[in-house]
């Protein structure tokens, strides 16, 4: 983090500090929004202090999850932001690690689950996930590809040549 701040103080490209509840757009038509969900309380962890992101374009959403464990998620279901948590998809938090709060689940009722962490430590996950009836993609085998037009998603996922093996892995030339 520091040596890209520092790239970027030498290249003088702006640095935006953003925070709970800012809202950002892309696209030309700035179709796309994407609004940042944080909660900072000082004797938390800085990993429930991590934030989120809900992404939005037309009706579709996505929610990040960042690195969020127990306190936050805790927070969040009892406390919605304004734009609520409710997502189509939603990016399991720290990358499959962390045990999921009911309540928290409810609050986002998502359609799919993506789970993105080494198959080493997502056991609880996928089995919390089975548990629950809700579907998954484990992002760790092949490339995952999300695209919606606002209506509905399409998901595209490419198993990767030797997707098994373990992590972290530095394919040969060949390949």
């Amino acid at each position: 983090m520091k040596s890209a701040v520092k790239f970027m103080k030498a290249n003088n490209i702006p640095i935006e500090q953003i925070g709970n509840g800012d809202t950002f757009t892309l696209g030309e038509d700035g179709g796309v929004k994407m609004t940042v969900i944080q909660y900072h309380k000082s004797s938390w962890g800085v990993n429930d202090q991590s934030a989120m992101l809900m992404v939005q374009y037309g009706d579709r959403r996505m929610l990040f999850a960042g690195d969020n464990e127990n306190r936050s998620q805790q927070y969040f279901a009892a406390n919605p932001p304004e734009i609520g948590l409710n997502a189509d998809i939603f990016k399991y938090p720290h990358h499959g690690q962390v045990r999921l709060r009911d309540d928290f689940l409810e609050a986002i009722n998502p359609q799919l689950i993506f789970i993105n962490g080494a198959a080493n430590v997502i056991k609880g996950s996928v089995n919390y996930c089975d548990k629950k009836h809700i579907s998954y993609l484990l992002g760790y085998k092949g490339l995952t590809r999300m695209r919606t037009d606002g209506k509905i998603w399409v998901i595209d996922y490419l198993k990767e040549k030797n997707a098994d093996r373990d992590l972290p892995y530095t394919p040969e030339r060949s390949e």
